[in-house]
């Protein structure tokens, strides 16, 4: 009996000691622990992941993204061949390389042994003289973009982006790929993606013309979504030759792009036009227009319209100025950079002290006398605005 004591108090004392050991630990230990245990789960997760010796990925490489001063991303051959053009094509020049075949995507960091395998695709057809361009920085990430040349004006772009140390397909909606007729991104205020496609089948409804797509960036998707489509195509009036010039600038001005759907005018405009403001950007009626150049030296166009000298900038809004005094003598606003519809704006500024239609330019005007200043919206026989000016 007293030997059957002595084991159960010999157990106690190692259960009370275990219980002790446990609570002598700090929350931060405990934390620490956690943290230890999970770093070990992602290196788990890592280690899972298919290696190879960086030297062999050299070997084999087709060309390399720099994500950062210690990690790249090399596009690797698997078993395809390069072909040498020898005359133009549509999809390539004399002289530029054209790969056909199975590739690789490898993560290959600083002073690392081994490359980390992060996809493969197959039957890939790539212009290595065109289709890559060095990551763009978009919402804090990198994206890695290639252009897949298809036909004439048709290219299928791809796209990843690096997060978390990894690089993971980036969606377009429901689909991987967009088809794009260019090279170059237009990535726009940490937000939106914008694309165009030029439809050259005139049996198609809308007939030849540019088609732009704007998509707009979702944090919690992790994808783009369809946010507008602008088209210029000939079956509307002036449509092509709109698209032409558009597509024109577009190119020319790395800020330069389609307008869509980005702000929404609330009652806070009207101490703005009080102030001889359109936007909230400190440029008002009377100042200097060589501020504005001085703000934004890539202007897009500087003009005459009905006599009167402005600049366009990337972006919605025009300045038109003295040339004389080189003061800022009105504002307009392209409506297409909008939310608003004309109920809104009517809402906002009440009864306009005139409502007529200007036949000159077709278009319907409003007028509103808003402190010092005159506004004037233009909408059109469907009630559509077009636009805004403060004069």
């Amino acid at each position: 009996m007293k030997k059957f004591q002595y084991i159960l108090l010999v157990a106690l004392l190692l259960l009370l000691s275990a219980c002790k050991s446990d609570e002598g630990q700090s929350p931060s230990t405990k934390e620490n622990a956690g943290m230890l245990e999970e770093k070990e789960d992602v290196n788990d997760l890592q280690g899972q992941r298919e290696k190879k010796p960086v030297a062999d990925i050299e070997e084999d490489t087709l060309y390399t993204w720099e994500i950062n001063e210690q990690t790249n991303l090399l596009l690797v051959r698997e078993q395809g061949e390069i072909e040498v053009f020898e005359d133009n094509y549509a999809i390539g020049s004399v002289g530029e390389r054209q790969y056909s075949g199975n590739v690789a995507l490898y993560i290959v960091i600083k002073d690392e042994e081994n490359g980390i395998l992060q996809e493969r695709l197959e039957d890939i057809t790539l212009n290595l003289d065109r289709a890559f361009s060095i990551p763009y920085s978009f919402n804090g990430e990198q994206f890695i973009v290639w252009v897949q040349p298809e036909a004439t004006n048709v290219n299928t772009l791809g796209m990843w982006r690096y997060t978390d140390g990894e690089i993971k397909s980036v969606q377009f909606d429901v689909e991987s790929t967009l088809i794009v007729s260019h090279q170059q991104m237009k990535f726009l205020k940490d937000t939106y993606l914008q694309v165009y496609f030029y439809n050259n089948d005139d049996s198609d409804e809308d007939g030849i013309g540019w088609i732009y797509r704007t998509w707009k960036w979702d944090n919690d998707t992790a994808k783009f979504t369809e946010h507008a489509v602008k088209k210029y195509t000939q079956n509307t009036r002036y449509g092509w030759e709109s698209g032409e010039y558009t597509t024109k600038l577009w190119h020319e001005h790395s800020g330069e792009y389609v307008l869509f759907p980005e702000m929404t005018m609330t009652d806070e405009v009207i101490d703005l036009i009080k102030n001889g403001q359109l936007l909230d950007n400190d440029i008002r009626i009377g100042q200097s227009i060589d501020k504005v150049l001085g703000i934004m030296p890539d202007y897009t166009v500087n003009e005459y319209y009905e006599g009167a000298p402005y600049y366009s900038f990337p972006g919605p809004s025009s300045y038109f100025y003295n040339e004389v005094t080189r003061e800022i003598t009105g504002i307009s606003l392209s409506a297409g950079s909008l939310t608003n519809d004309l109920a809104s704006i009517k809402a906002i500024f009440g009864d306009p002290d005139e409502d007529s239609y200007d036949e000159m330019e077709e278009i319907y005007v409003l007028l509103y006398t808003v402190g010092d200043y005159l506004l004037r919206v233009n909408y059109d026989e469907n009630g559509e605005l077009s636009g805004f000016w403060l004069l």
